[in-house]
């Protein structure tokens, strides 16, 4: 992520700051082709720019799966791994869906969203990479649903589902299993709908199918995932004014929209001197910042609340430990823990700050395994807190010009 100071290094100088962007009028649907980075050499983010949810996945340096690799055996020596996403969510929040395992889909036509789009020619298809497949159902108000329908697409039959269960929670962290399919076939019909029942009374928040198994192709694809009486949201308001940036002189992005008469202004950076990612949320209207804070991993950790700060921690296989926290502060309001979210409720801005690390050390004498970084974490993020938004903004640019600034190239006709 950090490559992007060298792709546009030779502009320093001869631009405004106005030219030195890269601008949108429209969010991002996929991180690789759309997604815009931010990073600060170890600790980096895609940024999608969304309106109802905006969508931060993170990743760091050293979130590594492989050993020391002293043959260099390339079958032992592992990949990097995507850390999680930081969401924001505008508003009370109404029905959605997610895809709670972190698989991304590598085309925007195939995203999650296009499994609750009422449509049996779109998909949402992933490379499920040999661990479960997790899509959720998260509802504005707990309800006892009953039974679901799975829509096969017209091609791949070997990408259907053949093992998979359906949990339902009230809080996002304890689940109770409430219906269980092994070694199904194929749906029956392509691009034709199946339903299944299960006996539920209790009403839950969440719900969630994981799909652990396939009918064996390296991905997993569905063409429609439905609970009837449980729709996501579709009919949203308007929004007026739309624009989405990244100032290449800055390394700053800024995400600007009006809806519901408030323009909302977020802006994300990757700080270098303080080590955190931080987000700034504001509106041109005095408590109209309300919406929902959520840390999710991308390898099916659970997310606790701890007074206004978030955090998911594990192991890999390899025994390396890794922790994300992000803390919350707001202007005006009330930030509150609620299960394993934080809800921001009548402020008038709100700050979030991020940060991810690793046991890792460069010591082959510890084999590459230092201390959790729990401690380390925490301790950057009270640094961070204490310093305010404007000092850790201005920290960030100087830090950046310092390289940004080196080079200038002028041209004449």
């Amino acid at each position: 992520m950090s490559t992007l100071l060298f792709a546009t290094v030779f502009l320093a100088g001869a631009a405004s700051a106005q030219d030195m962007q890269l601008w949108y009028d429209k969010p991002a649907r996929n991180w690789s082709a759309e997604a815009l980075p931010l990073g600060n050499g170890r600790l980096g983010c895609m940024v999608f720019g969304g309106v109802e949810r905006e969508r931060l996945q993170f990743n760091e340096d050293s979130l590594w799966t492989g050993d020391e690799n002293p043959s260099g055996d390339y079958g032992s020596m592992g990949a990097y791994q995507s850390f999680g996403d930081l969401l924001i969510e505008l508003g009370a929040g109404g029905t959605e869906v997610v895809c709670a395992s972190g698989h991304q889909a590598y085309h925007a036509s195939e995203e999650i969203e296009y499994s609750v789009d009422g449509r049996a020619d779109t998909k949402w298809c992933v490379e499920h990479k040999g661990r479960p497949v997790i899509w959720e159902l998260r509802l504005a108000k707990a309800a006892a649903l009953g039974s679901y329908a799975l829509t096969s697409c017209p091609d791949f039959p070997q990408r259907d589902p053949k093992t998979w269960e359906v949990s339902g929670s009230t809080d996002g962290r304890q689940w109770t299993v409430l219906d269980r399919h092994e070694n199904e076939p194929p749906l029956p019909e392509r691009g034709g709908a199946k339903t299944f029942s299960f006996a539920n009374a209790a009403a839950y928040r969440y719900y969630r199918i994981t799909f652990i198994a396939n009918q064996g192709a390296p991905h997993l694809q569905i063409a429609e995932i439905s609970f009837p009486g449980a729709q996501p949201q579709t009919d949203r308001s308007a929004v007026e004014g739309y624009t989405r940036a990244l100032g290449l002189a800055e390394t700053e992005h800024r995400v600007t929209f009006k809806k519901d008469g408030v323009t909302h202004t977020r802006t994300v950076l990757a700080s270098h001197p303080d080590n955190v990612i931080v987000l700034r949320w504001t509106a041109d209207r005095a408590g109209a910042v309300s919406g929902t804070i959520r840390l999710q991993g991308a390898h099916g950790e659970t997310t606790q609340a701890e007074g206004t700060a978030l955090g998911f921690s594990g192991t890999l296989k390899n025994g390396l430990e890794y922790e994300a926290r992000a803390r919350v502060t707001a202007k005006g309001g009330a930030v509150e823990a609620s299960g394993s979210t934080i809800q921001l409720r009548g402020c008038d801005e709100a700050l979030v700050l991020l940060a991810a690390g690793t046991s890792y050390v460069m010591d082959y004498g510890k084999k590459y395994h230092g201390p959790p970084p729990g401690q380390r974490l925490r301790q950057e993020l009270d640094a961070a807190a204490k310093r305010g938004y404007d000092d850790l903004r201005a920290r960030h640019v100087a830090d950046f010009q310092q390289l940004f600034g080196r080079v200038s190239v002028a041209w004449s006709r």
